[in-house]
């Protein structure tokens, strides 16, 4: 008779939705209790789609999300936890946190929430590891919450043919700026809605000016009344004269005037000229909401937009605002995966009490402590005193850490450096040795 861990890896290995289809028709914020109550929202999914083509909104999307899919995690553990279990969760989780954070990145920005389903299966060790985090479709996927507590319950999602339902435990949900339990959160996209529409409208004012308004056009002036162009006393109105002027002027730029005309007066052939100056109303606000597009992914625009005004000094510290952002979100991301995927591996392999025993951690985006321990440092070393002074009590292997230099983990014990003084020099003597100065030398092997 299989035993109980062998029916429950059999039954977390299974995949159980289908494939994911684009529905244009979705509404993004159908809110699913227990009771099947639904809540829509307006903003929809096809709207959505449509938003992410426009090259500001496009711009913004890969400013906000670049450096963060491109950021790195750390595995930490609490003192005295076993290396195995780091190493699982290097092996099992950091290699795909690109394509991991890209996926999610994309669900927050444009929808306000990110899903998936958790598929287990057993590894040539036999532990129980990560075959893949399947992401759903937004249009496919309905969140159901606890009708009593509107706490997380997993996931719907609706085909054709039946219902598929993902339960908690292999489920994933990565909210963004969620009010309440609306676990749909709130996505950056829909901060540029607004923006987004009144773009598109002047932009097709601009449009529509270039094609009806700029340009030259002939005008003919003439009396009304009729005339008289030949001898058979063949009356014509003069409408009928200009219309034929018109079509003259439009098919090769000149006309000839009848001499039969009665009367000249009253007529008049001129070219109406637009030299452009009504676009120029269009620049300033296109540029404005360009802006204000930029801006809803939470960046000031010189971040990486051209700036028109301000100094370099200006452009850094709106960097810096943009990098702060970044970074807590990709914390916020860090914590969910900690959460309810890197606990749940560690209980199915190590027990429930290795929970939150190890976690991932995600590097600084602005490694500004990385600067500030160079900078720190090369002032220490270059003054003698300073180095003899400090040597015993800095953290050698967090230094290289920082500093990415690698570690050669067969020699972690040997010293790193070591303080050769010259021929005669009392390494005691302080003033001795800042007159003097020491070498520092690479330790023996």
């Amino acid at each position: 008779m299989p035993n109980l861990f062998t029916n429950a890896v059999k039954w977390l290995s299974r995949s159980r939705t289908g494939p994911q289809l684009t529905d244009e028709a979705g509404a993004i914020g159908w809110a699913t209790t227990d009771d099947e109550l639904k809540k829509p929202k307006p903003f929809t999914y096809a709207v959505a789609r449509q938003m992410i083509k426009n090259p500001t909104v496009a711009l913004a999307r890969s400013v906000f999300s670049g450096p963060i899919a491109s950021g790195e995690w750390s595995v930490e553990s609490d003192e005295g936890v076993d290396e195995a279990r780091l190493d699982f969760i290097r092996e099992e989780i950091v290699g795909r946190r690109q394509d991991i954070m890209s996926t999610i990145l994309r669900g927050i920005m444009d929808h306000g929430w990110s899903p998936f389903e958790k598929v287990f299966g057993v590894r040539a060790d036999g532990r129980v590891g990560l075959a893949k985090l399947k992401p759903l479709l937004h249009d496919l996927t309905t969140i159901l919450i606890d009708a009593k507590t509107g706490a997380f319950t997993g996931f719907r999602q609706e085909k054709p043919t039946r219902d598929v339902n993902v339960s908690l435990d292999t489920s994933l949900l990565v909210p963004f700026q969620v009010e309440g339990t609306d676990w749909y959160g709130h996505g950056l996209l829909e901060n540029a809605h607004d923006a987004f529409l009144k773009w598109t409208s002047s932009n097709a004012g601009a449009d529509r000016y270039d094609r009806k308004v700029a340009g030259s056009h002939w005008v003919v002036h003439y009396p009304k009344k009729k005339q008289t162009l030949d001898d058979t006393a063949t009356r014509v109105s003069n409408l009928d004269i200009a219309k034929d002027l018109l079509a003259a002027l439009e098919a090769n730029g000149c006309v000839a005037i009848p001499t039969a005309l009665d009367d000249l007066t009253g007529w008049k052939i001129e070219l109406l000229s637009d030299q452009g100056g009504g676009a120029t109303n269009f620049v300033p606000r296109l540029e404005y909401l360009d802006r204000q597009l930029f801006r809803a992914f939470l960046m000031p625009e010189r971040t990486a937009m051209e700036g028109r005004f301000g100094t370099k000094a200006e452009a850094a510290t709106h960097i810096d605002v943009a990098i702060t952002t970044m970074e807590l979100v990709d914390r916020h991301i860090t914590r969910h995966i900690n959460w309810y995927v890197v606990d749940q591996l560690l209980a199915l392999n190590f027990g429930d009490e290795a929970r939150g025993t190890v976690r991932l951690s995600s590097a600084p985006l602005a490694d500004i402590k990385r600067e500030l321990i160079v900078e720190l440092y090369k002032k220490i070393i270059d003054n003698p005193q300073g180095f003899m002074a400090e040597i015993d009590s800095i953290d050698r292997d967090a230094i290289k850490e920082q500093l990415g230099i690698p570690i050669n983990q067969n020699e972690e014990d040997e010293e790193w450096l070591s303080v050769v003084p010259l021929p005669g020099v009392d390494p005691d003597d302080d003033e001795l040795a800042a007159s003097m100065g020491v070498i520092y030398s690479e330790s023996p092997r």
